[in-house]
């Protein structure tokens, strides 16, 4: 039996349950568990009590390379102080007071280059250049040491409205290896006033007057601060602003008032309003503040009167013949003639007065000159071919009818012939066609007359009183001939004319604008080409910028910049036909820069509520460069860099000092590629979570939460320092442990080879040997009870422990050992 069991403790298969009468371990083994508890307690307890010690946040690296023991050292933009309101054009001090601290306070570990800036977020100030400080250090009596400095600067407002003015504080450690640095930033808002400009003196000339006059308005611009106006505008009747220019072209002083002006407007009958606005860029001026000004006060212009269906009938005849010469005269403001109505025949400077033709047919007849009146002079006229024109005026107005041919007086039949086209001198295009268009004149009716045409160059070009030709290039004689064969009469006019070398179907006549033009970043430049269509045709339009085609096929191009178009572009159009290039310009666009702002697409809540440990909180910064350009991002938490870059951070608050119970700050900085940033602040709180037990809807008790720092190592029990004893104790406390259980593993097996394992028994256990439990007695060192058997298979209780042992079956296995293995 004592075989079988020691079998079993070598198979692993029973548990040996050893106790004293008093329930403690004796022996070796009560060595061995007091060798592994204080080791485990040394262990846990070096972690502890490490643990209770906060974190330290270390924002720079160690100097374990050069020293003994590791230093660190941090600097922060502690406050900025500015004014809240300044006015443009002043200068004020802006302070920012910067600290650094260090863990260690000798003077040759703290060493330090320290450097102070501050940058205009908003273009809305001048700041001055960055200051530096060279070998510092930190000194006090209490760790952490410190050392602190108030930088002062000075910023002058340079336009109104809102600036954020950045503070950048950056340290070089000196005894770093390799060399690293820190830096801190903190930002205030300054409100820049700008005074607004101020119109006054307006006015308009003349106060009165027709549809006709030319009326002129002007303002007095003025600013206190000196800023030329943005715009000033004129808007009459609340339609059509038009721009006022500087009356004299020169601005002498803008804070004592330049006078402003627009001419030449034309304005309907009736009575008018106006205001004016300007703007210096930030602030804007109207006059009136409110509602309009009044004038000027235009009448209906007195308009010419009309002389028109000049003519005389018959157009011919004998000397006999009483001619009637005849004109309407027509006023639309119903003016009658001042004066006669009257005519002149041929050269005569003597005028003819007509009178009004009462008789029918005459023109309405109704005495409103504003419908017309016929006025008429029956008269004979001698022989000759003649001419005659008509004059009248309404006393403000002259006008004339131009000369009319006719009568043609003869005491024979007599035939004069007429060229009405083309003009004496005019010029055409060889592929032109040419109206050619002429008549006659007679004293008789003539029914049989003919017309024919002639040139110099070409010959004959036809027949007929119209005609129509093409001619080749030259000067030509152009003669039409009338002739009567009934009357044996013929007559010939002629004109002069010149054929041009053909034209192609289009013309260039220059592009725009004039001079290179400069603009700034944002801005638009504008640039077409004039081409003139003298019948159908397609120009193809090329629009390069700097030899990249940005438009084609259209004669205008809007150049707009981007930000990252500072400097100098090259604009370029090229004109082609049917792939053969007929004209080039090219312009020099001079690109100004100008601050890149980032613009906020959405809102952001700046307080992102109250979370737990292991929380995760979900950010997205709904932000973008105006241009949609690509931007870089840095976040920090209460001011330590925690490296994650892009707008979005899904934050998960598991250790560190970003899960410690309080309020905290996440800082974001935003910078597009011109360097411009903006930062934005938010903040989030950490508390304890509750404990809820099985069962039970109350909250007595609550789980710790880790408030140490973000360094050392976590166990779960809080940070631990990784300063040296931490890890002294921790690690001898593990080499301990480890050889505390082999020494332990070495008893027990050489225990078991060595003696006999006390049988074990199911309730209380006294010293000696004891009978079994079926009343047989095996012999013993003390007595036993000897009580009834449980069940089958297992052990009574016994009154002594003796080095015998008890079963209720010593042919079977022993069921009542644990299966287990030693204990």
């Amino acid at each position: 039996m004592i075989e079988h069991l020691r079998e079993g403790v070598r198979g692993g298969l029973l548990r040996k349950r050893i106790s004293s009468s008093s329930g403690f371990i004796t022996g070796p083994e009560r060595t061995l568990f007091i060798v592994v508890s204080i080791l485990f307690i040394l262990v846990i307890g070096g972690i502890g009590a490490y643990s209770l010690t906060p974190g330290t946040r270390k924002a720079s690296a160690n100097c374990n390379s050069c020293h003994s023991s590791s230093y660190y050292q941090t600097v922060e933009v502690k406050s900025v102080d500015a004014p809240t309101q300044i006015d443009k054009g002043d200068t004020v001090d802006v302070t920012a007071l910067v600290e650094v601290t260090a863990s260690h306070s000798q003077s040759s570990w703290t060493g330090f280059k320290i450097t102070a800036s501050i940058a205009s977020l908003n273009g809305k100030t001048s700041v001055p250049s960055s200051q530096v400080l060279n070998n510092q250090v930190v000194s006090g009596s209490s760790s952490p040491y410190t050392w602190s400095k108030t930088f002062t600067f000075s910023v002058k407002g340079t336009a109104g409205g809102a600036e954020n003015l950045r503070v950048t504080a950056s340290m070089d450690p000196y005894h770093y290896s390799p060399a690293v640095s820190d830096s801190n930033t903190d930002t205030t808002e300054v409100i820049v006033s700008n005074y607004p400009p101020e119109l006054t003196g307006a006015s308009v000339s003349p106060s009165s007057g027709d549809t006709n006059t030319l009326f002129s308005y002007q303002v007095t611009y003025s600013d206190p601060e000196g800023d030329a106006p943005e715009y000033i505008t004129l808007t009459v009747d609340g339609v059509d602003p038009y721009p006022m220019i500087l009356e004299d072209g020169v601005a002498d002083s803008y804070e004592t008032g330049e006078v402003f002006t627009v001419t030449g407007i034309v304005l309907e009958d009736g009575v008018h309003t106006y205001h004016i606005l300007t703007s210096d860029g930030a602030e804007s001026a109207r006059l009136p503040g409110s509602g309009r000004l009044t004038g000027p006060d235009v009448a209906i212009a007195n308009r010419a009167p009309v002389l028109w269906d000049g003519k005389v009938t018959p157009t011919g005849g004998f000397p006999t013949v009483d001619y009637r010469f005849s004109v309407i005269y027509t006023d639309e403001d119903n003016d009658p003639p001042v004066g006669d109505v009257v005519m002149y025949l041929d050269d005569d400077p003597t005028s003819i007065v007509m009178e009004l033709d009462l008789d029918a047919p005459s023109y309405h007849q109704d005495g409103n000159f504003a419908n017309g009146e016929r006025y008429r002079r029956i008269m004979k006229v001698d022989v000759g071919d003649h001419s005659f024109r008509f004059n009248a005026t309404d006393g403000n107005f002259f006008s004339d009818t131009g000369l009319i041919h006719g009568p043609v007086v003869s005491n024979e039949p007599l035939l004069i012939a007429e060229l009405s086209l083309p003009l004496e001198g005019a010029s055409f295009y060889a592929d032109e066609v040419v109206w050619l268009s002429g008549g006659y004149r007679s004293n008789i009716e003539m029914s049989d007359v003919a017309f024919e045409w002639r040139s110099t160059l070409s010959g004959s070009l036809g027949w007929g009183s119209d005609l129509n030709v093409t001619l080749e290039e030259g000067t030509h004689l152009i003669s039409v001939e009338a002739s009567s064969v009934e009357h044996s009469l013929s007559d010939t006019e002629s004109v002069n004319i010149t054929v041009l070398t053909p034209l192609p179907p289009y013309e260039i006549n220059g592009s725009y604008p004039v001079d290179d033009p400069t603009i700034d970043e944002l801005d638009e430049a504008v640039f077409y080409i004039d081409i003139f269509y003298r019948e159908e045709a397609e120009l193809g339009v090329r629009w390069m910028v700097d030899s990249i085609e940005r438009a084609s096929g259209v004669e205008g191009f809007t150049y707009i910049t981007s930000y990252s178009d500072t400097g100098t572009h090259e604009v370029t159009v090229i004109v082609h036909d049917g792939g053969l290039q007929v004209y080039e310009r090219s312009w020099l666009v001079e690109v100004l820069n100008t601050p890149a702002p980032i613009i906020e697409i959405g809102e952001v809540p700046s307080d992102l509520g109250e979370h737990f440990l292991n929380d995760t909180i979900s950010i997205t910064m709904p932000l973008a460069d105006l241009l949609d350009r690509d931007l870089t991002t840095e976040w920090y938490i209460d001011g330590v860099g925690k490296g994650h870059t892009g707008l979005t951070w899904d934050l998960l608050l598991d250790l560190g000092n970003k899960a410690d119970v309080g309020v905290h700050s996440i800082t974001l900085i935003v910078e597009n590629e011109d360097g411009f940033e903006l930062t934005y602040t938010l903040t989030y709180a950490v508390k304890k979570r509750p404990v809820v037990p099985d069962g039970d809807d109350e909250m007595p008790d609550e789980v710790p939460v880790d408030e140490g720092g973000d360094e050392g190592i976590d166990l779960g029990l809080g940070p631990l320092s990784t300063e040296w004893p931490g890890y002294l104790i921790i690690m001898g406390g593990i080499i301990g442990t480890i050889l505390g259980m082999a020494y332990g593993a070495f008893v027990l097996i050489r225990k078991d080879e060595r003696s006999t394992p006390p049988m074990p028994v199911k309730g209380l256990f006294n010293r000696g040997r004891g009978p079994r439990n079926d009343g047989n007695d095996h012999g013993g060192e003390g007595d036993m009870a000897s009580p009834e058997p449980d069940r089958e298979g297992e052990v009574v209780r016994a009154g002594n422990l003796g080095m015998g042992h008890q079963v209720s079956d010593p042919d079977e296995e022993i069921a009542s050992w644990d299966a287990e293995g030693t204990n």
